[in-house]
């Protein structure tokens, strides 16, 4: 192959633009790219601890963690999602993502940790077989003596609850009884809850209730649950604790949970006076502290990932203080006697065996390319020369964007394939992130700020000289007494977009609800029904029109009363979100593609004021809802089972010893 053709195939790609945007979703993408040549030593560290104490036996102490310290660009986010990746590959544990940013109120702490850890177990594995699931299809497999896998139990979890329910015979209570004879003796409640999510009927519901959410009183009592209602947020923090222990200790009979803490808030002070990073630390040594696991048990790894500035600072520096008394400093690295670990900058040689690696793997080896050297069309001496000044992983990395020699033309060139290769990034579950989806609704609306808009949606409404003049973010219009639910810190209205259409002024409320819960949905439209309380004209709810509404649930009476006062619901669909997504992501990293904000804003106008989307939720509605989003209401399916039947004596229930349940999981094969 000629330089030309080379420089042709340089000309088009650039390997090093996408590895300088590191965020959540790079933590649970499952085409993550990997970088073995970055902290390896920390990650090694990580692993060598969860074998530790997966493998130790006996050893009563099952809990272990580490701290991380580094600076900002160092290569943390690209760590944890290499552990993250490695744990879900391998099968070697359990694994859940703390960002402590969301933890917004310190007097609900145990709360929001339990919100998180029950939604991260939710996460598929390369078998899209969620945590809980495998989970559930260990305990299900340990009271049978069965090794069924997890997808062919949830393919007959229901069915065989049916065979179980016509003989008047309750599945689920057979199986607590067998767990019960095994040793397994936690609180039956969480038991049921973690086993119905093998149901494809009431997964959903059992997440819900294991974050500690409320559900309706006819679905708790199919399910044989509490409904969590009428709990004041105090009852319900005091409660959460006690089930992140229970949890913890029931997942690790089955595998090791590795749970890591990031994102601290470097100046934020709570309401208390204390920093983020005490009270993140306290929590910890709670949970090191309190959780007591069996010598059998897989145990716990907590993984902390802060500034070296946070560490001494906050930390280190004020062991002595009220503040962290008590040995915290010591349980936020119990694996390493109470010393963090630095993460490592780069050095001469690193930075060479990095570009190689990212140019082999991405660019040569793809394209069959033979270059003329290995870190081609680099500079070794110059590559040698930067990582004598040991630059951070992320400045690194963007060095090697913007000076990688491609033949871009013009900026509106550069914006084209930024786009493709933003589109590219494998954003798992995003649609079911309210917080990202509204932040790329609000971007748009951002943009036509000042635009007189006209034409006709995709439904056939009209817009008549529509023009947005301010777009109000969710901050000036919290609801302080907003029941707090995942992805929302206790509001439910997103953003406002105000302006005018024929003279007259509106201002919509947006919210993005797409928890499968009714209830939630319920307590969204609740609040965007309030139109004096929060100053609009009418609101607009956004979500998928596949996630239909009962007839039969106080969401759809809100939803009923919403479309009544000139509200409507917005169907989200991923073909009009996505460009949106792909826009604001590309504005917020414009520099590692060579752009400008404000060159990104113009040559993204074409197709944000075109964006179906958008117009649907500038358009005067419809009025009507659309029989489609709708269910109507089922017979259960289930018996109903009262809290007397379910707290009878397990062990005394002999109606069941003589029930032969392997025969019938085989039977429904």
């Amino acid at each position: 192959m000629t330089n030309d053709q080379i420089h042709t195939i340089i000309a088009q790609n650039n390997p090093f633009r996408r590895l300088t945007v590191a965020n959540k979703q790079s933590i649970w993408s499952q085409d993550f790219f990997d970088l073995p040549a970055l902290n390896d030593s920390a990650f090694r560290t990580i692993l060598d601890t969860v074998n530790f104490i997966k493998n130790k036996y006996p050893l009563t102490d099952k809990n272990a963690s580490l701290t991380l310290t580094g600076e900002v660009g160092i290569g943390k986010t690209h760590l944890i999602a290499r552990l993250r990746n490695y744990l879900n590959q391998n099968g070697t544990a359990l694994f859940a993502y703390a960002n402590v940013k969301t933890y917004s109120n310190e007097e609900f702490i145990n709360s929001s940790f339990l919100q998180n850890l029950a939604s991260d177990l939710k996460r598929t594995n390369n078998q899209e077989i969620t945590q809980w699931q495998e989970i559930a299809a260990h305990l299900l497999n340990t009271c049978t003596n069965t090794n069924k896998t997890a997808k062919f139990l949830i393919q007959r979890f229901d069915d065989l609850y049916r065979q179980y329910q016509n003989r008047n015979q309750d599945l689920l209570k057979i199986i607590l009884r067998k767990l019960s004879q095994q040793g397994i003796k936690g609180n039956p409640y969480l038991l049921r809850a973690i086993i119905w999510t093998l149901s494809q009927t009431y997964q959903f519901y059992a997440v819900e209730w294991l974050k500690g959410n409320e559900i309706d009183e006819q679905t708790a009592t199919a399910m044989g649950l509490t409904t969590n209602l009428n709990q004041t947020p105090e009852e319900k923090e005091a409660a959460a604790f006690e089930r992140i222990k229970q949890i913890i200790q029931i997942a690790g009979k089955y595998k090791p949970i590795v749970i890591c803490f990031d994102e601290f808030d470097e100046a934020k002070l709570t309401s208390s006076g204390q920093t983020q990073a005490h009270i993140i630390a306290s929590f910890i040594k709670s949970l090191i502290d309190n959780i007591e696991q069996p010598e059998e048990n897989y145990g716990m790894v907590l993984v902390t990932f802060m500034f070296s500035s946070i560490w001494k600072q906050q930390i280190s520096s004020m062991s002595a203080s009220s503040a962290v008394s008590g040995g915290t400093v010591d349980r936020m690295s119990t694996a390493t006697k109470g010393q963090p670990i630095s993460l490592e900058y780069l050095n001469r040689e690193s930075t060479v065996r990095l570009v190689e690696f990212i140019l082999q793997e991405r660019l040569y080896e793809p394209h069959n390319l033979t270059p003329p050297d290995s870190v081609y069309p680099f500079n070794r001496d110059e590559l040698i020369q930067l990582g004598q000044e040991k630059p951070t992983i992320r400045r690194f990395l963007d060095w090697c964007s913007k000076n990688f020699k491609v033949d871009t033309n013009t900026p509106q060139d550069r914006f084209k394939q930024a786009l493709q290769e933003v589109n590219t990034i494998n954003l798992e579950g995003y649609l079911e992130d309210n917080i990202l989806i509204s932040n790329a609704l609000r971007f748009g609306f951002e943009q036509l700020v000042g635009q007189s808009l006209e034409g006709e949606t995709s439904t056939g409404q009209r817009l008549n000289q529509l023009v947005i003049q301010e777009v109000e973010s969710e901050v000036n219009i919290v609801d302080a007494n907003a029941e707090t639910e995942a992805g929302h810190n206790g509001g439910w209205i997103n953003f406002k977009v105000k302006g005018q259409e024929n003279g007259e002024e509106f201002i919509i409320g947006v919210a993005v609800i797409q928890q499968d819960s009714a209830r939630s949905v319920g307590a969204g439209l609740k609040r965007l029904n309030a139109y004096q309380r929060f100053g609009l004209t009418r609101g607009c709810v956004v979500r998928a029109k596949d996630k239909k509404l009962g007839t039969h649930t106080q969401a759809y009476q809100r939803l009923q009363e919403l479309v009544n006062e000139g509200g409507e619901w917005a169907y989200l669909e991923e073909s009009e979100i996505r460009p949106l997504v792909d826009l604001q992501t590309l504005y917020q990293n414009c520099e590692s593609y060579q752009l400008t904000a404000e060159q990104v804003s113009e040559f993204a106008q074409s197709t944000i004021v075109e964006n179906p989307l958008l117009r649907e939720i500038l358009s005067d509605p419809s009025g009507e809802i659309d029989p489609e989003s709708v269910t109507e209401d089922t017979e259960d399916l289930f018996a109903a089972t009262s809290d007397e039947d379910f707290n009878e004596n397990l062990e005394d229930d002999a109606e069941y010893d003589n029930l032969d349940f392997e025969a019938l999981v085989e039977s429904s094969n």
